[in-house]
C-alpha cells in the first residue's frame, strides 16, 4: 500500500487544509486511505497535535550565524505541515531550544517529518551551510501546563 503526503499550501487553517488534501488525493487516487489515517482530522473525531522538543548545543562562536539561517527552517518545515511554536537562545551555554508541531498523532509527525527531511526544500536550505550542531537532543513531548480548559 503506498502512502502519499504532500506540501501544504499554506493555508491558515490547517485542519480544513488536510481535510481538502485529503479530498482531493482520494478523488485522483486509490491509494489514499493511507493520507486519511495520518493526516486528517476525523469528522466528529478528536484533534491531536504532537509536539517535539529540539534542543542543541551548538559549536563554539556559531549561535549567530545559526540564528540568522534558522528562520528558513521555519518557512520550510510549515510547506510541510509543521508549525514552530517557538526557538530560544541561551547564549550563555551555547544552547538553541525549539519546539515543533505537527496536526496528528506520533506515527503521523513522523510520516510528515520522513516527507520534509527527504525535501528538496530540505536539501537546498542545508546546502553549503556550516555544521552548526555539536549535539543535539529531539523527543516527543506532550504539554502538561497550561492545562486544556
Amino acid at each position: 500500500m503506498a502512502m502519499v503526503l504532500v506540501p501544504m499550501t499554506g493555508n491558515s487553517n490547517p485542519r480544513a487544509e488536510r481535510a481538502s488534501l485529503t479530498s482531493m488525493l482520494r478523488a485522483g487516487n486509490d491509494n489514499c486511505q493511507d493520507v486519511a489515517a495520518t493526516t486528517a482530522v476525523e469528522p466528529g473525531g478528536t484533534d491531536m497535535t504532537t509536539v517535539q522538543l529540539r534542543r542543541y548545543e551548538l559549536l563554539d562562536d556559531m549561535m549567530n550565524a545559526f540564528v540568522a539561517w534558522w528562520p528558513g527552517v521555519i518557512e520550510v518545515r510549515a510547506k510541510y505541515g509543521f508549525r514552530v511554536q517557538f526557538g530560544l537562545a541561551d547564549r550563555d551555554t551555547n544552547q538553541f531550544t525549539w519546539a515543533v508541531s505537527f496536526e496528528g498523532d506520533e506515527a503521523a509527525f513522523k510520516a510528515a517529518e520522513a516527507v520534509y527531511t527527504a525535501s528538496p526544500e530540505r536539501a537546498a536550505l542545508f546546502a553549503g551551510q556550516p555544521k552548526f550542531v555539536n549535539a543535539l537532543h529531539v523527543t516527543l513531548v506532550e504539554q502538561v501546563y497550561p492545562t486544556a480548559a
